[in-house]
């Protein structure tokens, strides 16, 4: 299973700053919101983008609040699910999930989650 997004910083940015905290507030969670450089709120909305990819969509009654992105060095990160997103993990089997990322000079985000499921392991 893979999940794949590309986000354009820019784009992203505008967002932010017409939209303010309320958009942050639908997209991050807490721990996430801590980092205040907004590259990195980018790359947690991307890296959120291709884990829903990955499941197959936002299950019904899911939010981005259900997803929490950790970094775990310079270009990983780890995923953990909450709520219905999580039930739709577990009814899935998804199982063993890692997440890599790129910024590129062009201000595009690159990221990418693969993971096993019950039946592929």
């Amino acid at each position: 299973m893979i999940g794949i997004d590309l986000l354009e910083y820019e784009r992203f940015k505008i967002a932010v700053h017409r939209s303010g905290r309320s958009f942050l507030n639908r997209i991050l969670r807490g721990k996430e919101m801590e980092d205040n450089r907004e590259i990195m709120w980018g790359t947690i909305f991307s890296a959120k983008e291709s884990f829903i990819k990955l499941v197959g969509g936002m299950p019904t009654k899911g939010s981005f609040q259900d997803i929490e992105i950790k970094f775990d060095s310079s270009s990983t990160f780890s995923v953990e699910t909450f709520g219905t997103v999580n039930q739709c993990v577990h009814s899935k089997n998804i199982t063993k999930i890692n997440g890599e990322f790129q910024v590129f000079k062009n201000g595009l985000i690159l990221t990418t989650i693969t993971a096993n499921s019950g039946e592929n392991e």
